[in-house]
């Protein structure tokens, strides 16, 4: 069960919102798991502790997890792990082309561009501006933290994102957390930098 949002005037915003058709259901009927705080969980070669319980979505594939306070289109947490050949995110809109596909060699630098364009073509996002881009760490790795700004079309809500991508063995390791500019971006980002911060291999 999602936690209960707190803030009833957020909520009774929210609700109005889905009423209107700006906010979407869930991109599947998923089954849920809870991962309580505390619990370590590995993720290709990192291994996360949340420091407060999440709502995971079950039937994750090898290539990563997803997780959520209060519904996907109010804060995610993806964990995922992508090789050469691969795309960073997997294609919902297939006339926009395919994009983020790691080529046979990359580095590190090439992880901005990549993460853009991935993005774009595996959320369908209409706008996609990146505010800054800087040198960060991943499980005491070098890594490249992201932080951006999104909307999904003329009509949604305007989100904002932080990511933290790293070269771990042959493959890129990110973790990507995504939540409404409207209060839960700002309300959910310290924890979620938390959990980049505290990555272990």
């Amino acid at each position: 069960m999602m936690r209960r949002v707190r803030h009833s005037g957020l909520l009774w915003i929210v609700k109005t919102l889905a009423l209107a058709g700006l906010v979407t259901a869930s991109p599947a009927l998923a089954g849920w798991t809870l991962v309580p705080a505390g619990q370590t969980v590995v993720v290709g070669q990192l291994k996360l502790t949340p420091p407060t319980a999440w709502n995971a979505q079950t039937g994750s594939t090898a290539r990563g997890v997803a997780w959520t306070h209060d519904g996907f289109e109010l804060n995610l947490l993806e964990v995922t792990v992508t090789r050469s050949g691969e795309p960073l995110y997997r294609e919902r809109h297939r006339r926009r082309g395919v994009g983020g596909v790691l080529p046979p060699q990359f580095a590190l630098i090439d992880l901005v561009d990549l993460f853009e364009s991935g993005f774009r073509a595996g959320s369908g996002a209409t706008v996609f501006i990146i505010d800054q881009a800087s040198p960060a760490k991943l499980a005491g790795l070098p890594a490249v933290e992201i932080r951006y700004r999104f909307s999904l079309s003329e009509d949604a809500l305007p989100s904002r994102g932080l990511v933290r991508l790293a070269i771990i063995g042959d493959a890129v390791h990110a973790i990507n957390f995504t939540a409404p500019t409207l209060h839960y971006f700002d309300a959910g980002q310290e924890e979620a930098r938390r959990i980049m911060d505290g990555a272990r291999l």
